[in-house]
């Protein structure tokens, strides 16, 4: 059977099973080398899948805080959202509820920024 624990580097565990607190910074790295990657394409409709996203304020609730392990007031996304149009950054935990992997969310954010400097590009063009 799966034993959840806790780790806490620095700082006490924070009691939510399966979470990892540190007081300092976590620094981590992916494998991102292109040697490591095949069939390389770039993010199609990135510009209308960022406008499909919101950015929230809201407050974690209380009673599900064993699940979660925060308190009070955050700011972040809403992981049905992104598993809608970037289903690689999303996974469900052991609890069954989505956590999103922000990380996976910057290259969607790169396109999209390259898709509106396009625009504005073409209609600086225009006004020529």
């Amino acid at each position: 059977s799966l034993q959840m624990k806790q780790l806490g580097v620095g700082v006490a565990p924070n009691g939510t099973d399966g979470r990892i607190d540190a007081d300092n910074d976590i620094v981590a790295f992916s494998s991102s080398d292109i040697a490591l990657k095949e069939n390389i394409n770039p993010i199609t409709n990135a510009l209308d899948k960022v406008l499909s996203l919101g950015g929230y304020t809201f407050d974690w609730k209380k009673e599900r805080e064993e699940e979660h392990g925060y308190t009070g007031s955050d700011i972040g996304v809403l992981a049905q959202e992104v598993e809608d149009v970037l289903p690689t950054a999303v996974r469900d935990n052991c609890y069954g509820n989505k956590s999103v992997r922000y990380e996976k969310i910057i290259p969607l954010l790169i396109e999209s920024i390259k898709e509106l400097s396009k625009e504005v590009e073409s209609l600086k063009d225009s006004k020529t």
